[in-house]
């Protein structure tokens, strides 16, 4: 079974447990990408929306607001109405980079949401080409000592 796979049923079982207890969701769930369409984000979040729906009973919105590096569409997530039917597909970028980065962001990630749970991850390396003779980060002529 695939990360991705783990992440949407523990996301799934967390949200059928909330469903169960307060009748939740009463009407269609509107889920904000903050990013163009048609990108990594994009096409796993819509994946997982489908089989999110199926198992909420509800159509799951997937809105694409790509601009400001996630901050528009975050900001919108922000400013509504808190009634457990808007949700958004956050990141390191949305969530530590733009609050440190921009002189005034349009949102306060640590105050303006509450974390639901982890739907995704991803594995960055750090490859060259094997001529250049680098075998690790601390090696080479990167500014550190060879």
């Amino acid at each position: 079974m695939t990360t991705r796979a783990i992440s949407v049923l523990a996301l799934s079982f967390a949200l059928t447990g909330i469903a169960v207890a307060q009748g939740w969701p009463t009407r269609p769930i509107t889920l904000v990408i903050p990013f163009a369409p048609g990108g990594g984000v994009d096409a796993s979040v819509r994946i997982q929306a489908q089989y999110l729906s199926e198992l909420l009973g509800q159509p799951i919105v997937a809105e694409n607001m790509g601009a400001a590096a996630g901050m528009v569409g975050s900001a919108r997530v922000a400013k509504a109405e808190p009634d457990g039917h808007i949700f958004l597909i956050g990141n390191t970028g949305t969530h530590a980079y733009n609050q440190s980065l921009y002189k005034k962001p349009l949102y306060n990630a640590a105050s303006d949401f509450a974390p639901v749970g982890l739907v995704g991850s991803a594995q960055f390396a750090l490859i060259a080409n094997p001529n250049i003779g680098v075998g690790n980060v601390g090696r080479g002529n990167f500014g550190a000592p060879a």
